[in-house]
């Protein structure tokens, strides 16, 4: 199965990083298309969390919904494609993103 790797240096603590990538208005921050994202159950990240995130994609809205399958608190979580209206699990078979912090 084909992989792609991005790796990112951000000069700041692994907390920080950690927040940035996983607290609702953080993201929103940092990822200029996400204009909301929803955690469900309810302000709980954690392993089998849905995160439903609402996004601007070249001026049109689009849902993208995705489930934590792996989480290493302050370390690294994964998390699968699961819906959304913006198609992307119609698009590919299966796609699974991980997030690793390292110092």
């Amino acid at each position: 199965m084909p992989k792609q790797i991005i790796t990112t240096e951000i000069e700041t603590s692994t907390e920080r990083v950690w927040q940035a990538i996983t607290v609702p208005k953080e993201i929103e921050y940092w990822t200029p298309n996400v204009r909301d994202l929803r955690l469900e159950p309810e302000g709980n990240f954690t392993k089998d969390s849905k995160r439903i995130f609402n996004l601007d994609l070249g001026g049109k809205d689009a849902t993208l919904e995705t489930q934590v399958t792996h989480l290493i608190h302050n370390e690294m979580f994964a998390e699968t494609v699961t819906g959304g209206t913006a198609g992307v699990h119609e698009k590919v078979e299966h796609l699974k993103v991980t997030f690793r912090l390292i110092e």
